[in-house]
């Protein structure tokens, strides 16, 4: 709180008589500057606001250093309502913080057509959550050292009229920055839950399947997301669902939150992975803090572990981190059979990749699951007196 009230003190020196300036919320804050202002002069502004917040900041004997992100929009040529011009300085403020700390970004042609653009995929991407169009792939794992058909993870995908078969990194952001996340979650939840279903009532086993959790629903109560509901009260869930979770969100400021719908999950039964792990920003503290189940060492690693001493140590300390702590280990990303041999002999639990599979349809799967029990029926059997028990119990909950 102090600190901000340091903000605003340096900002309100940098004023003059015609300028109004106001805090948002959190740590955001607006400085309209009106009159005939050449447009330049708003940079000149920026830059001035960037330096005064550069200087240490002493609370309680302590000293803070932070910095300031700034997006500019200037009247008319950004916008003739106040509306559209915190929208487009917002937008401009989002550029400049992709290009750093102490930055400013003035709004332009190029990011208004794309403003554009998320504006009507939002619009298709509300639709399309209407009109049943999006839709959940699947893509197997399997047990690294037999190569035994364990589960899938669910992967959601749109099929739009107007642009065909779209994969998430076509509109996942729109639907976080939009909240239209957790309906597209509860989605790719029920939609799996009516895909599993009908295999098994069709004599098949699908193992656990996973699917990934954004953070939104983990930094408020689970009952407030159709998502997090269904997690709560359907009981079946705990014999096959795991949820991925990012590590970055375990660095939420609500970690109590965090933890306390981890732990309600992981009580039902629900494995909890941590998806993408050593990318982010989390500490190891983390890994003692939180009820994780199984660890995802992320693809960029094993994409370069044959070709980076350094990569294929940092996986050899993942695996051995989390087989101390009784944990399992999924590598994806596979792709070649030198990465599963190098992970089978780091005694990696689970794999899954294009060396195995690309993500399947619904309707591809009951083929799938009948020819890997075919194929493996002959050469389980005498296998299954090799596997250790810690991975049984560690990656298959207890139903």
């Amino acid at each position: 709180d102090e600190v901000l009230r340091v903000v605003a003190r340096r900002l309100v020196a940098l004023s003059t008589p015609n300028t109004l300036i106001a805090r948002l919320g959190g740590d955001e804050f607006t400085v309209v500057v009106s009159g005939n202002i050449p447009s330049d002069q708003s940079t000149v502004l920026a830059n001035r606001i960037i330096a005064a917040l550069r200087q240490p900041i002493v609370v309680q004997d302590r000293e803070f250093l932070i910095g300031a992100s700034i997006g500019i929009a200037n009247y008319p040529e950004h916008g003739n309502t106040l509306s559209q011009l915190l929208v487009a300085a917002d937008n401009a403020m989002y550029e400049a913080k992709k290009r750093g700390k102490g930055t400013s970004f003035t709004f332009n042609d190029c990011l208004h057509k794309r403003l554009n653009q998320v504006v009507t995929l939002e619009k298709r991407l509300q639709n399309a959550l209407r009109q049943d169009e999006l839709c959940v792939y699947y893509q197997p794992k399997h047990r690294t050292q037999d190569g035994q058909h364990v589960g899938f993870e669910a992967l959601v995908r749109w099929q739009s009229p107007d642009y065909g078969l779209l994969l998430p990194a076509a509109f996942i952001d729109i639907a976080t920055r939009t909240r239209l996340i957790e309906a597209l979650t509860a989605v790719v939840l029920k939609k799996t839950q009516q895909h599993r279903q009908h295999w098994v009532t069709a004599g098949l086993s699908p193992g656990r399947i996973a699917i990934n959790v954004p953070e939104i629903m983990l930094i408020k109560d689970l009952s407030e997301s159709e998502a997090g509901q269904l997690m709560l009260e359907d009981v079946d869930l705990k014999s096959w669902l795991d949820i991925e979770v990012t590590e970055n969100v375990l660095l939420n400021r609500d970690e109590a939150t965090v933890e306390r719908n981890l732990s309600q999950l992981a009580d039902r039964g629900i494995g909890i992975h941590l998806d993408d792990f050593g990318t982010g920003y989390a500490s190891l503290t983390h890994l003692r803090a939180f009820p994780w189940t199984a660890l995802k060492i992320d693809r960029s690693f094993i994409k370069d572990a044959l070709l980076d001493q350094q990569a294929a140590s940092i996986i050899k300390a993942m695996i051995q981190l989390s087989k101390d702590m009784g944990r399992a280990v999924v590598g994806e990303g596979v792709e070649t059979p030198a990465q599963l041999s190098f992970l089978r002999n780091q005694d990696c639990d689970v794999v899954q990749g294009y060396f195995f599979s690309r993500p399947l349809a619904p309707e591809n799967i009951p083929e799938y699951l009948a020819a890997q029990h075919s194929q493996h029926t002959a050469v389980i059997r005498p296998l299954k007196t090799v596997v250790s028990s810690s991975l049984q119990s560690s990656y298959h909950h207890p139903s």
